[in-house]
């Protein structure tokens, strides 16, 4: 295994917080750490996650799949039901045709 290499030098000593391609992960070593979470402080937090709460009942007996194919024309997401009422989006692509950008 090669470690200098330009790819294992900006992965090591990093844990991935989900094995979906997100790019979230936290620096194993501290000081790189903080360095992180103050750049993210300035950049927008989540940026691709979208947070919607229904009107009560409307979702209350669907399952995360069938909420998700309400949302399908719109890209590819990852879908978390919060509660009965709400749910959380974070999309990774967005259809162009759909929702063109500007």
């Amino acid at each position: 295994m090669v470690l200098e290499s330009q790819y294992p030098k900006q992965q090591i000593n990093k844990m991935m917080m989900d094995a979906s391609g997100t790019g979230r992960f936290y620096h194993l070593e501290p000081e790189q750490h903080i360095a992180l979470v103050q750049k993210t402080i300035e950049e927008q937090e989540f940026p691709t996650t979208v947070y919607l709460r229904f009107r009560e009942g409307v979702i209350t007996n669907l399952e995360a799949l069938e909420i998700s194919k309400l949302f399908e024309s719109y890209g590819d997401f990852f879908l978390h039901k919060d509660t009965q009422n709400s749910v959380f989006m974070e999309f990774f692509f967005l259809d162009p045709k759909v929702i063109p950008s500007k």
